[in-house]
């Protein structure tokens, strides 16, 4: 089955989602749309937005490399999920119980609902509404506003990156502040300055308040 994240919380994210998707907003080293594909493996993820952020949601697949549609026709059975929230690994199992018409939600939050129905970005508020409400058994992480993107970071981070791992290059003389178990470096990614004769540090990394 196919899913598709919809913008459920735009305004609260405003005025970052004036220019972008809520999925392509970027917090604990890649995009919202990649956190939650990673946590909901098995479907094919498209995205629903705003009519005048079509384009640039399309251009931003194509510089992240993201294989997805926009606003497509639904022309089956489909998940309509909402991409502020970073599932946790049982909610993938509390999804595929729900029956067209029902809405899983944490409290008030809608996390997702099958929809049988073609859906554009207008319509969501209303076929939220209509939703029976399920009550998830889980603890998702909500982004609500802004700055829970710089409360989340770290935790992200550490989610889906293998702390300590060093992929790329990375000057012996760099100085880490910390911890270098809590340090990324991800391949293809250089720490430090080039020069003529390899790589030297000039460069700081400080661990001590969270990962990197």
């Amino acid at each position: 089955m196919k899913l598709l994240q919809a913008d459920v919380n735009r305004e609260g994210l405003r005025p970052l989602t004036d220019t972008r998707s809520v999925a392509d907003i970027e917090i604990g080293g890649q995009t919202v749309y990649e956190h939650v594909q990673e946590s909901l493996k098995g479907y094919e993820h498209d995205v629903l937005t705003p009519e005048y952020l079509e384009d640039i949601t399309e251009k931003n697949s194509e510089f992240h490399g993201l294989d997805r549609e926009v606003n497509p026709e639904l022309d089956a059975e489909r998940i309509v999920y909402n991409s502020s929230v970073i599932p946790e690994p049982g909610i993938a199992a509390e999804i595929d119980k729900l029956d067209t018409g029902e809405g899983l939600f944490y409290d008030n939050t809608f996390i997702a609902g099958i929809s049988n129905e073609n859906l554009d970005y207008s319509d969501l508020d209303d076929y939220i509404d209509d939703l029976d409400p399920v009550q998830t058994s889980e603890d998702p992480l909500v982004l609500e506003r802004p700055w829970d993107l710089v409360e989340h970071n770290g935790e992200l981070i550490e989610r889906y990156f293998d702390s300590g791992a060093v992929e790329g290059e990375f000057s012996e003389d760099a100085v880490i502040r910390g911890s270098k178990e809590r340090l990324y470096v991800g391949a293809g990614a250089t720490v430090g300055m080039e020069t003529d004769e390899g790589f030297r540090g000039e460069v700081v990394i400080d661990t001590s308040e969270g990962p990197v």
